[in-house]
């Protein structure tokens, strides 16, 4: 039987030719051209150099040890000398006991810098140059200086409200004590009144404290481009607080040592203490100034007993930490004690609401006619202050009897700041509504200024304020009508050392003979 033949399986293999291909060209895809090419760079070469540092050597010496030498006493005829001192010895003891009550040298002081013959007028500032939104008509109302004499303050506010106050005060301080010999703007607060007052703290030097026309007290840092963030502390409108212009503020000793508060008084006749703790929330201690306190035959007619007297302006005494003067616009002199003043939070209001504080004056004295401006305590006498009046007149008092001992009228205008010297028992300064500013010493002359100075571009344009540096007895601070700060540089016969001779000019003033002195 014939079988059938094997069929193979089969074979499938993919066969693509030339012709069975398919290429579709992109629509978007662009033909890149390539093209070889080839660089050589030259070849590279390399060296090798070794340096090699020189040979050191150390070499050392040595001293020879001291040789201890021994001190020889030199001879001499010991029986020679003794003759010698025999015979001089009285001579010199009669020479020795001479000195003791010689006058040669009493005047004589030793000059360690070099010695100024004239006053001049080293800076010359003007404060509206930096306020913003500048109001014509502002004016230096107070300068004062830090306690290292470096910085110079000054508020700016008017004197011409007549009811209330819509006007935008500042204080301004300047650097003066440059190594370059400029002065530099180094504070600029704004405030929201008027400022009446400024005072630098007693120990740090960028800390002032100042108060405005409507009554408020603040406490500022200087600083540079400080603006309103240099206010610290401000107080409120409250009842027992001021709610009327303040007219002075100053730093007192607080109860811990180390420690100041704040004194201020007013026009509405308050004399209020703020603490710094309390970051001028309320005054802690008050007072306010009645008529009563003034005898009956000082007293202007007609004036009740209760009547309220403004205060514009009041000075601490150097010696007593209770007692100070105060001055009024009714040209009362008056002086008071801190004794009498009773905590703010135990004041008692009436049925009208006033806060009724004690009357704090003890004393008055001869009144001017007019405002009384200023009042300044020697630094020299306890007894003898300054009083400078609306009346023309500068009046020196002696606090243990009422009337003033002596009256001078520099120009017969204003006269709206007085201030001691430092460091010249018998000078003080003052400041005239004419322009001028008046030195006077009392070793040289009584009656007439020794020195004047030019402070304002006009005679019609008023000075305002003056100053002396507590710390740089060479420089006075003036300040005019128009924003006008003048740093003065004075001659050395008015801001040398005190001499002993003008000590016994202000104790004879004083009611202190050179006897009680030891002089």
């Amino acid at each position: 039987m014939l079988s059938a033949p094997a069929i193979p399986p089969p074979k499938f293999t993919d066969v693509s030719t030339e012709q069975d291909s398919v290429n579709v060209p992109s629509t978007w895809r662009k033909e890149v051209a390539q093209e070889e090419s080839a660089v050589q760079t030259e070849v590279v070469s390399f060296r090798d150099t070794s340096t090699q540092a020189g040979d050191q050597r150390n070499n050392a010496t040595q001293t020879d040890p001291p040789s201890a030498k021994s001190m020889t006493r030199a001879s001499y005829d010991q029986n020679s000398m003794r003759l010698f001192l025999q015979d001089v010895e009285p001579l010199v003891s009669r020479q020795l006991l001479a000195n003791l009550t010689s006058t040669a040298f009493a005047a004589w002081q030793p000059r360690w810098e070099d010695e100024i013959n004239a006053t001049s007028c080293i800076h010359t500032l003007d404060a509206s140059t930096g306020v913003r939104d500048w109001e014509r008509g502002m004016l230096c109302t107070d300068i004062s200086w830090s306690c290292k004499g470096g910085i110079v303050g000054v508020g700016l506010g008017r004197w011409d409200h007549e009811h209330v106050c819509l006007h935008k005060g500042a204080v301004i301080a300047w650097n003066v004590r440059r190594a370059n010999g400029q002065a530099e703007c180094v504070g600029n607060i704004e405030v929201e009144n008027c400022v009446m007052t400024l005072a630098f703290h007693p120990v740090q030097p960028t800390l002032l404290a100042g108060a405005t026309f409507t009554g408020q007290v603040f406490v500022a840092r200087i600083n540079q481009d400080a603006g309103k963030d240099g206010i610290l502390f401000s107080t409120k409108m409250q009842e027992i607080g001021h709610l009327e212009a303040v007219a002075k503020v100053l730093w007192v000793p607080g109860e811990k040592h180390g420690e100041y508060q704040i004194m201020s008084v007013g026009n509405d006749g308050k004399i209020l203490w703020w603490d710094l703790n309390n970051k001028l929330e309320a005054p802690i201690r008050g007072s306010q100034l009645h008529a009563s306190g003034i005898p009956r035959h000082l007293r202007l007619g007609g004036t009740k007993q209760d009547f309220v007297l403004g205060a514009t302006g009041f000075t601490l005494s150097k010696e007593n930490p209770t007692q100070y003067t105060i001055v009024t616009e009714g040209g009362y002199v008056a002086k008071c004690t801190t004794t009498l003043a009773i905590d703010g939070a135990s004041v008692r209001l009436d049925e009208k609401g006033r806060p009724q504080y004690p009357n704090p004056i003890q004393n008055a004295y001869q009144p001017h006619v007019g405002p009384v401006n200023s009042v300044a305590y020697s630094p020299f006498h306890r007894n003898l202050l300054l009083t400078a009046g609306s009346d023309g007149e500068i009046r020196l008092y002696n606090i243990l009897q009422t009337k003033h001992l002596s009256t001078w009228e520099p120009s017969g205008k204003t006269i709206y700041c007085v201030d001691w010297s430092p460091v010249r028992a018998t000078v003080f300064a003052c400041a005239s509504g004419d322009g001028m500013v008046y030195i006077y010493d009392l070793a040289k002359s009584t009656t007439l200024p020794a020195h004047t100075l030019e402070s304002s571009a006009k005679s019609t344009i008023a000075t305002t304020a003056v100053a002396f540096n507590p710390y740089r007895s060479d420089l006075l601070a003036s300040g005019d009508f128009k924003s006008v700060v003048r740093i003065w540089r004075l001659k050395t016969e008015v801001s040398s050392e005190c001499e002993p001779s003008e000590r016994a000019i202000i104790d004879r003033f004083g009611g202190l003979g050179a006897e009680t002195t030891g002089l």
